[in-house]
């Protein structure tokens, strides 16, 4: 019996093509199951093909940043690629298709990919965003993040790599903040703010620009997350201590 063939290996990535970026703005216009059908060839071509060059190159760069980086090429949902559709489960009103691309390169011990820390990467038709870190705690991780806010060397340590990143000019999110502080804290503790945090990651970002249709992108991006990595390995180190 013949071996199974295996995939045939991502081309070099040589930039996503303007057809990417205009893939996006005509389903802004056309959210529809009717348009995406008719339209799901241009999508692999343009979206899926760089994409999966994309992470083939650079995810060996940010394993040499991060030993544990983890990607993968799969474009449905269990690897590196954000599939397309949206999660209407809850929400039947949502429109079914999402209006930018997302890469994710996952760090951590959780099950669930994207409950660990990582390195992003998005394009939508009006910019590009490099980012790093956890996008949201649940209960275990936001009792673990805030007993290493209050813990004052690791309140330090999170304080200096997030002012570092600021001083960068990227932005610091926590998801959607707390208003009021954990019951019992000291509201003039040094790192008291910290403790609003829902998330904690760091991101830029910026126009549209003449390198994401050339292989120079892959240099950017990992400019980009050599920035962000600090972030990054903190929220890593948070994981493993839990």
């Amino acid at each position: 019996m013949p071996a199974a063939k295996s995939a045939p290996a991502p081309a070099a990535f040589s930039g996503f093509p303007s057809g990417a970026v205009q893939f996006f703005r005509d389903v802004t216009k056309h959210n529809t199951k009717e348009w995406y059908d008719e339209h799901a060839d241009d999508y692999k071509r343009d979206v899926i093909g760089p994409a999966q060059s994309f992470v083939t190159e650079i995810g060996p760069q940010l394993k040499k940043l991060s030993g544990g980086v983890s990607y993968d090429l799969d474009a449905n949902g269990k690897g590196s690629i954000k599939k397309i559709q949206t999660d209407r489960r809850f929400n039947p009103d949502r429109e079914p298709y999402k209006t930018y691309m997302e890469l994710l390169f996952w760090e951590g011990p959780l099950k669930v990919k994207k409950e660990n820390s990582g390195f992003y990467f998005r394009f939508d038709p009006q910019g590009v965003v490099f980012s790093a870190g956890l996008k949201y705690f649940d209960k275990p991780v936001q009792a673990g993040y805030r007993a290493a806010v209050l813990d004052p060397a690791r309140g330090a340590a999170l304080d200096k790599v997030l002012k570092t990143a600021q001083k960068a000019g990227y932005n610091v999110g926590g998801g959607g903040a707390f208003k009021q502080l954990p019951r019992g804290t000291d509201p003039d503790y040094k790192y008291a703010p910290y403790l609003l945090h829902e998330g904690l990651y760091a991101w830029q970002r910026v126009p549209l620009f003449p390198e994401l249709h050339s292989a120079k992108l892959l240099d950017i991006a990992l400019g980009h997350y050599k920035a962000l990595a600090p972030v990054h390995k903190w929220c890593v180190e948070l994981l493993e201590g839990l």
